[in-house]
């Protein structure tokens, strides 16, 4: 009985410290939403803005190798083929970094086309990874990867992985999620995982709200 009673003294004494330090966390993340709340609350529309626009996106990062490209193309035509600067350009957009005049014009010829100043090249570029199998579109229009390795996929499409990023990745400016996956129906599976787990999430947000419960409940 004495060790059943110390046992049980035991077990009782775990419960009761796992339940402080959730308290503890909690009354943590309390605090840190009511910071972040009077953080937000200090900082007016326009600083959000701002904010915003300093921050880099990946579009901007494509827009400016499309500008890099524009750019080595007039120096091109100019004959200015010996500068660093069309040498820097040239490499960058050469699989192996070759920074030769013909090189470049044959990358030129290749790339101008899905650098663009709207998504017509990166929905180009898309549908050439579909054609040469590194991609697929699903029944919603999706575009995804079917390698689950970023460098392994620029490798398959022949193209230098800093410039495979730059085109994939300004999808995302656009509304899309860039998915890396390992086939087809892996890519389908998550695809629905992920549908699945968002409409569960409203359902709940919904009954929150109509159980009138305030937005730091909801937010948890």
């Amino acid at each position: 009985m004495e060790k059943e009673a110390a046992a049980n003294g035991t077990l009782t004494s775990a419960y009761r410290k796992m339940e402080d330090e959730l308290l503890n966390l909690m009354n943590t993340r309390s605090q840190y939403f009511a910071t972040y709340q009077e953080q937000l609350a200090a900082i007016d529309g326009h600083s959000l803005i701002e904010l915003a626009k300093s921050t880099a996106d990946p579009l901007d990062r494509y827009d400016q190798s499309r500008e890099y490209l524009k750019e080595a193309y007039e120096m091109y035509e100019k004959g200015q083929i010996g500068s660093d600067d069309f040498k820097a350009i040239a490499s960058y957009f050469d699989i192996n970094g070759f920074s030769d005049e013909a090189t470049f014009k044959e990358n030129y010829d290749r790339y101008s086309q899905y650098f663009t100043e709207d998504a017509t090249g990166l929905v180009k570029f898309w549908d050439k990874l579909v054609a040469s199998g590194v991609a697929a579109k699903d029944e919603l229009g999706n575009y995804i990867l079917t390698m689950g390795d970023v460098e392994k996929a620029a490798e398959a499409a022949n193209v230098p992985l800093a410039v495979f990023q730059d085109i994939i990745m300004a999808t995302n400016d656009y509304g899309a999620d860039v998915a890396f996956v390992t086939s087809v129906q892996d890519g389908r599976e998550q695809l629905a995982g992920l549908n699945k787990e968002l409409r569960d999430e409203q359902v709940k947000l919904e009954q929150l709200k109509a159980a009138g419960a305030d937005q730091s409940i909801i937010d948890k």
